[in-house]
């Protein structure tokens, strides 16, 4: 539970600005994506994915090499 008003996005962004890369898995995550430079959707929320750059499976050797590629793009 967050206070009125804070979000994940809301955190993000007073830490960071605009400038991360959202990992998200479920409707929670909508603000986070709508705020990043890139999204990646983890598995087959089926109203995050119009938010997400790109959609991975839930599978953690996956996850593990999609962040590792994004942590030298970005």
């Amino acid at each position: 539970m967050n206070p009125k008003g804070v979000t994940k996005a809301s955190n993000v962004l007073n830490h960071f600005g605009k400038d991360f890369v959202a990992f998200g898995n479920d409707q929670n995550d909508i603000s986070l994506f709508k705020n990043a430079i890139y999204g990646v959707q983890i598995g087959d929320y089926p109203y995050l994915n119009n938010f997400a750059d790109e959609v991975i499976p839930t599978i953690n050797v996956v996850i593990a090499e999609k962040i590792r590629l994004l942590f030298e793009k970005f």
